[in-house]
C-alpha cells in the first residue's frame, strides 16, 4: 500500500521539469528554447494555473521545498513555485539539442 497519494506528483523541481518535457512535442520545446528570458511572465500567465493544478501546488509539499531550495526563499506560494518550475524548464531547453534561431 502507499505512503501517501502524492507518491505519484513530482517531489523535486527536476522531476517537475522531466514530466512536464514528457509531454512536450518538439516544437513546443524549441518554442520556450526561442523565448527570452523576459517573455518567461507569459508563459507562465499561460500556463502557470495548469502546472499548479498537475502537481498539487501548494498541497504537494516536497516539491514546493524544492522550489524553496532552488530559490533561496524560506516559503512559496503555488504560483510563485509553477514559476520557478517554469525557469528551470526553460534554462534546461537552452542547454539541450532544440532548434534555435541564430542571430
Amino acid at each position: 500500500m502507499k505512503n501517501s497519494v502524492f507518491e505519484k506528483f513530482p517531489r523535486t523541481v527536476d522531476a517537475a521539469v522531466d514530466k512536464l518535457l514528457e509531454g512536450m512535442t518538439f516544437q513546443d520545446k524549441t518554442r520556450v528554447a526561442n523565448m527570452g528570458p523576459e517573455k518567461l511572465v507569459d508563459l507562465h500567465r499561460a500556463f502557470g494555473g495548469q502546472i499548479q493544478l498537475e502537481f498539487r501546488l501548494p498541497g504537494n509539499g516536497p516539491l514546493m521545498k524544492s522550489c524553496a531550495e532552488y530559490t533561496g526563499v524560506h516559503e512559496l506560494s503555488g504560483e510563485q513555485a509553477a514559476y520557478v518550475i517554469l525557469k528551470v524548464l526553460w534554462a534546461k531547453l537552452q542547454t539541450s539539442n532544440v532548434l534555435k534561431v541564430v542571430k
